[in-house]
């Protein structure tokens, strides 16, 4: 169902078709592959990224942009890994805390792009799901706990995109912060 699952709050890994994420990967390497071997560069100051109505938040992107420099004619292809590692659970966990941080930045500013930030720590919290806690068991305290901070940050997304009240978005806030502090005091190691 297109309206329920893609985009939305809904948009995870549950729904996704493996067909389509196969032929979305292979394009996204083909697109890749073919830009970085272009002959020409891409315009350096984010003139492709505004026009496509990509947030400045995702700085990392435009970073790689700006600074990619195109290699040499006679350099040959580095090989492809079989499988990249991801990030583990203590930069997941610095990650989180520092968009928390950001929102507490940008909600001084009054800056549009809190809400870009609430779906950052979202997304970041749903990520730890996957993440082996640095090889240790898994409980299902840690999980509740986990659970539980996506509850919050799920209604924190909501009430930004609703515009709601200020006072709405810090309590929401605080209760994030004391299920962080919970989940920190039972499990961290």
């Amino acid at each position: 169902d297109y309206q329920y699952g893609w985009h939305t709050q809904n948009d995870t890994l549950d729904l996704a078709i493996e067909e389509y994420l196969m032929q979305s990967a292979t394009n996204a390497a083909i697109v890749a592959y073919n830009l970085a071997n272009a002959p020409d560069l891409l315009p350096r100051e984010g003139e492709v990224f505004e026009k496509a109505g990509t947030a400045e938040a995702y700085l990392g992107l435009w970073k790689a942009v700006r600074t990619h420099v195109r290699p040499k004619d006679d350099c040959t292809d580095a090989p492809l890994p079989e499988r990249v590692a991801v990030a583990g659970v203590a930069a997941s966990m610095l990650e989180i805390d520092r968009l928390r941080d950001d929102l507490d930045s940008w909600a001084e500013r009054g800056s549009s792009d809190s809400g870009d930030r609430a779906i950052l720590l979202l997304e970041q919290l749903r990520e730890l799901r996957r993440l082996d806690p640095d090889g240790h068991a898994v409980d299902e305290g840690w999980n509740a706990d986990l659970e539980a901070s996506i509850k919050v940050t799920e209604s924190l997304v909501l009430e930004v995109d609703r515009d709601g009240s200020t006072t709405a978005r810090q309590a929401l806030l605080e209760r994030l912060d004391a299920t962080c502090i919970g989940c920190h005091a039972r499990h961290r190691r």
